[in-house]
């Protein structure tokens, strides 16, 4: 996920973007993330820059605060398994740095392990821990 050279948020799979959001995001970005799954694990977790060339250039791993109902070490989230945040979106963390619009850094890679409901995405600000606090995922 980066914020291409027009200013906006283009979604990469396998190098190959497959779609662009029309809505053009408010920076600074952070690294947001929600849990709805037990055990559901993002790791690799890099800031990037995209460049015109449509070569990604790995950055430093991902780190995060406000963590609720997740374990996180740098680059990786696994969301705990306890009944308090079993089968919910209440599982997440924020990533303790951001970007704004025209920096090196401009955007975010992942993998994900297992197929679980989770997501990772960019966005201004973090009140919440649920899926719906994620600007663009």
């Amino acid at each position: 996920i980066f914020v291409n050279k027009n200013g906006l948020v283009e979604y990469l799979h396998r190098g190959k973007v497959f779609y662009t959001s029309k809505q053009t995001p408010r920076f600074p970005l952070s690294v947001d993330t929600s849990f709805y799954d037990p055990n559901g694990r993002v790791y690799n977790i890099r800031w990037v820059s995209y460049s015109i060339a449509k070569k990604v250039a790995s950055g430093g791993l991902v780190t995060f605060t406000n963590v609720a109902g997740v374990h996180v070490r740098a680059g990786e989230i696994d969301k705990v398994g306890s009944d308090s945040f079993k089968d919910s979106w209440n599982g997440g963390a924020v990533s303790t740095g951001s970007f704004k619009g025209g920096s090196k850094v401009n955007g975010v890679s992942f993998s994900v392990k297992y197929k679980k409901y989770l997501m990772v995405g960019l966005s201004h600000g973090d009140s919440h821990q649920s899926y719906k606090d994620i600007d663009f995922a």
